[in-house]
């Protein structure tokens, strides 16, 4: 059987440019090199195309990719590969291409939205408050301010990896937060602050079944929460999992990420972020792109089911095939 192109496409413009790096490179390591020929791609920070060969501009690129029949797999994070712009471009070109739809990323990425969806289901979020880039900063100071009680969260409405997000513990730290997040985004949230346990649980998709991946416990050594540097830095976080919880609390966790991932449509793959208060669980976001990094939690819970990452990774292909 001939072997099939993989265009394992990473970088791209987002602050999370160098984790997607790494988790191109693991994807490109771990491809079945008997099923699939790898084609590497990296997107710059000004969205050029950089192939082994030559740059490309994305429509140059996605037109070779067409004739080369091949499956874009999707190594991006954060802003262009996570928010449903590169899918959007695939599905315009007519492209396959790993993971979510475009429609289901838009969602995802945006925590609006997504609260809202996690909501209607009738999953818990913590309450929070929507601003934009044109209302001014002492207005959103204000309100925030009068709206919760310290500690509270700050963070961008549309980033990943906790880019730009803060939990602040008085109302002295509150501008250069909300500041701080519009850096990233030029919406924002501010959001009650959820004190327990963090826990993160990822769903595969094999054929037209959902199957809910053994979840993990996060427990930063080097920060507050599992905020950039917990993720990335190692040793960052002790990561358990499955976490000691009594199997009814464990199937709970993994039930309701499999609800947020049909809530929201998604494909292939996702990982949900959730708080346990008590015995209470909240839905905190939900990553239509885990990474696949060393130190990515994804990886760890498919390895946890038994499956390899070649094995995850052709599984998340076939998918892709199946569209």
């Amino acid at each position: 059987m001939a072997k099939r192109n993989i265009a394992v496409v990473m970088g791209g413009p987002s602050a999370e440019h160098e984790i997607s790096l790494l988790t191109g490179q693991t994807v490109l390591q771990n491809l079945n090199p008997e099923k699939y020929t790898p084609i590497k791609v990296v997107i710059t920070k000004n969205r050029l195309w950089q192939f082994e060969d030559k740059t490309r501009t994305a429509p140059e690129a996605l037109t070779f990719l067409k004739e080369k029949h091949a499956i874009i797999f999707i190594a991006l994070h954060g802003s262009y590969g996570e928010d449903g712009t590169l899918q959007g471009l695939c599905e315009l070109y007519g492209v396959s291409y790993t993971g979510s739809s475009a429609v289901s990323s838009i969602l995802s990425m945006d925590k609006v939205s997504s609260n809202e969806l996690f909501a209607k289901e009738g999953l818990n979020v913590p309450e929070y408050l929507f601003y934009s880039q044109d209302q001014d900063v002492h207005k959103i100071v204000s309100e925030v301010d009068g709206a919760f009680t310290y500690p509270l969260v700050i963070k961008p409405a549309r980033q990943g990896s906790s880019v730009g997000v803060r939990i602040v513990h008085s109302k002295e730290a509150l501008k250069p937060a909300v500041e701080e997040a519009f850096r990233f985004d030029e919406n924002i949230i501010a959001q009650e602050y959820i004190k327990g346990r963090e826990v993160s649980c990822g769903v595969l998709k094999e054929g037209s079944s959902l199957t809910a991946l053994p979840p993990t416990e996060l427990i930063p050594v080097v920060s507050e929460f599992f905020d950039y540097r917990a993720k990335y830095e190692k040793g960052g976080t002790k990561e358990i999992t499955p976490p000691d919880m009594d199997a009814a609390m464990l199937e709970k966790i993994q039930e309701i990420a499999v609800r947020c991932h049909a809530a929201l449509g998604c494909g292939a793959y996702s990982r949900t972020d959730m708080m346990l208060q008590d015995e209470t669980l909240y839905v905190i976001e939900i990553n239509p792109l885990p990474g696949f990094a060393d130190a990515s939690i994804y990886p760890q819970q498919a390895r946890a089911a038994g499956l390899s990452l070649e094995q995850l990774l052709d599984t998340i292909i076939t998918n892709a095939e199946q569209k």
